[in-house]
């Protein structure tokens, strides 16, 4: 498999690039994104309360659009962010290619997929047999 940088792309790369990106293709992180990755504070158990926990409640979607438009294009200093916070290479880069959630570990996404498909074969044969 290919590193990390293998799967990001940055927001001054056209489509093609990204793509090859995407395939396996490799980029190393410039200093300037290393050190803004680096001081990037990530809190992931930070609480929201009066006008801005309000706020953030009012306009959830707007917020979840505006951060997935900034993660779009900056793909390659949100993997540097990760890995700086302690997230494993692998991960990151599965979650990139939209494999697995970032924050399962592979042992235990492999057992909710097959659980997921046992799951839904067994349904899929009792609907069989209640409506045909």
């Amino acid at each position: 498999m290919g590193s990390l940088e293998s799967c990001c792309g940055g927001s001054n790369e056209n489509e093609e690039e990204q793509n090859t990106m995407a395939k396996g293709g490799y980029k190393i992180a410039d200093s300037d994104l290393e050190q803004q990755a680096k001081d990037f504070k990530l809190d992931r158990n930070k609480y929201y309360d009066g006008d801005e926990g309000k706020y953030r409640t009012e306009n959830q979607k707007e917020i979840q659009n505006k951060r997935w438009e900034w993660y779009q294009g900056n793909t390659q200093l949100f993997s540097l962010i990760l890995k700086n916070n302690g997230f494993d290479d692998e991960d990151i880069k599965l979650s990139l290619e939209h494999s697995k959630p970032l924050g399962m570990k592979q042992a235990f996404y492999d057992k909710f997929i097959e659980l997921i498909n046992t799951a839904v074969k067994k349904a899929n044969i009792r609907l069989k047999e209640e409506y045909s």
